[in-house]
């Protein structure tokens, strides 16, 4: 990916998108009236180290390219996703257990019940007429 030092800063999206869009040859006219861009807020954006979620969205779309995936192996990116991964796994860890354990509480509960109902019938067998 073009202009990403994963050791260093955050990618500059601004120089990122405008090579896509020379890459792929889109016009300054295609990309103003698809978004709704002045020639300045264009230029801004060119310009820009980040730009808004709903901006890199629209410009994936337009560019046909995942403009996400330029941050997804930055290590502050990529420590914040691994951190929270690692705590859901955690939680999911734990109610796993939870699920065991009352499924092994529920397996106890079915065999009172069985032998419960075992002695019912055992008491009707027995029982004198």
């Amino acid at each position: 990916m073009k202009n990403f030092d994963s050791n260093t800063a955050i990618p500059h999206i601004g120089k990122i998108i405008r090579d896509i869009v020379i890459e792929k040859a889109i016009s300054e006219e295609e990309i103003k009236e698809t978004l709704d861009f002045s020639e300045s807020m264009l230029d801004n954006i060119y310009q820009s180290r980040s730009v808004d979620f709903e901006t890199l969205v629209n410009f994936s779309n337009l560019l046909k390219t995942n403009l996400l995936l330029y941050y997804g192996n930055h290590p502050l990116v990529k420590n914040f996703f691994d951190s929270h991964f690692a705590e859901q796994a955690r939680q999911i860890e734990q109610k796993n257990e939870t699920i065991a354990q009352q499924n092994a509480i529920i397996t106890a509960h079915k065999k009172v019940i069985s032998i419960y109902e075992a002695n019912d019938i055992i008491q009707k067998w027995t029982k004198p007429e």
